[in-house]
């Protein structure tokens, strides 16, 4: 990945979770409209670590209490985010389980999440997943193959995202 130079550059650190019940995998869905999916979590506040803020985001995001697993990889990507300024994104994924999958809804805090649902597998290709790698990386590691471990890219940008300068609902 290239450095922006000249422009705003924001970093952004999230932690994600990966949860699999019977063939399919646990997304959140974000934007008007056509719906970006993507593996349920949100940004670490201040004092947390990547793990406390994947359980904290789940309960908000899916009304949902897991237990975090191995981390399955670590995501980083730069997007624009259409006012001039760049985002650096770094994604830390765990697996996780939920003893009560059936409970998975959207959550009393939901941010920018619109929907939460269990995505059979063999529709992810169908889906506009962020990152769009999943629809390959998910049924590996659901069958047990080994995948990457560390990914890098560039992505458009996510409708969701914003600068901190902008309000909600702009």
């Amino acid at each position: 990945m290239e450095p922006h130079h000249g422009n705003r550059f924001e970093l952004r650190v999230t932690g994600r979770a990966i949860v699999f019940r019977e063939g399919s995998v646990l997304l959140t869905a974000s934007g008007a409209g056509q719906a970006l999916w993507h593996l349920p979590g949100g940004g670490i506040d201040p004092g947390e670590t990547a793990a406390e803020a994947t359980i904290r985001e789940l309960a908000e995001e899916c009304d949902l209490e897991v237990v975090l697993g191995d981390l399955a990889f670590v995501r980083e990507t730069t997007y624009p985010l259409g006012d001039g300024a760049h985002r650096h994104r770094i994604d830390i994924v765990h697996t996780a389980t939920t003893a009560t999958p059936e409970a998975a809804r959207l959550g009393p805090e939901p941010g920018h999440t619109t929907a939460v649902a269990w995505i059979p597998l063999g529709e992810l290709d169908g889906l506009d997943l962020r990152p769009p790698e999943l629809a390959r990386l998910l049924p590996r590691l659901a069958a047990g193959q080994p995948i990457p471990r560390y990914l890098a890219g560039r992505e458009a940008g996510h409708q969701t995202d914003r600068t901190q300068s902008n309000p909600p609902g702009t």
